[in-house]
C-alpha cells in the first residue's frame, strides 16, 4: 500500500504498488531467539568496538599515565635506577594515586601560569597602548623579514 501520493508514477502516470517480497516458506512471525540473535549481533558489531576504545582510553589515562608519572617523579627525586623497584604489586595502587595527583598539579600549574601570562600581557596593553602598538609593529616587521624580504626590499 502506498502511503504518500496517489500511487502513480510522476512521469508516466502508471499506477504502481509495492508488495513485500519474502523467500518461500518464510514464517509469519520470527521466533524470539532469532530476534535476540539479530539484535545481539548488531550490538556486538556496532557497540563493541566503541566500548573497547573507551576501555583502552580510560585504562591509558587513569592507570598508565599516572603510573608512569609517579615512576618518573620517583626516579627524578631519588635516582633513575630506583624506578624498577617501584614496580611491585603492593606499590602500584599508591603510585597510581600519587601519579594522578602529580599530573593534576602539573596541569593546573601550567594552566595557571599561562592564564597569568595572558592576563599580564593584556594588562600591559591596556595600561600602555603605545607599547602594544610598538610590539605589534615589531611583530609585523619580523614577519616581513621571516618571509624572506630584506629591509630594503618592498
Amino acid at each position: 500500500e502506498v502511503t504518500r501520493g496517489d500511487g502513480r508514477c510522476e512521469l508516466c502516470k502508471t499506477k504502481f504498488r509495492f508488495d513485500p517480497q519474502y523467500a518461500e516458506n518464510t514464517p509469519d512471525r520470527l521466533p524470539v531467539h532469532e530476534v535476540f540473535l539479530g539484535l545481539s549481533s548488531r550490538i556486538l558489531a556496532k557497540w563493541l568496538p566503541f566500548a573497547l576504545r573507551v576501555l583502552i582510553a580510560a585504562t591509558l589515562w587513569l592507570v598508565f599515565a599516572p603510573l608512569l608519572t609517579a615512576s618518573l617523579y620517583h626516579g627524578w627525586m631519588h635516582r633513575p635506577s630506583s624506578i624498577p623497584s617501584r614496580w611491585a604489586r603492593d606499590l602500584i595502587p599508591g603510585d597510581i594515586v600519587s601519579g594522578a595527583i602529580i599530573a593534576a598539579i602539573v596541569i593546573i600549574s601550567f594552566l595557571s601560569l599561562m592564564s597569568f601570562a595572558d592576563f599580564s600581557f593584556f594588562a600591559v596593553q591596556l595600561q600602555h597602548p603605545e607599547r602594544a602598538e610598538e610590539a605589534q609593529r615589531r611583530r609585523n616587521d619580523n614577519d616581513w623579514v621571516e618571509d624572506g624580504h630584506l629591509d630594503g626590499d618592498a
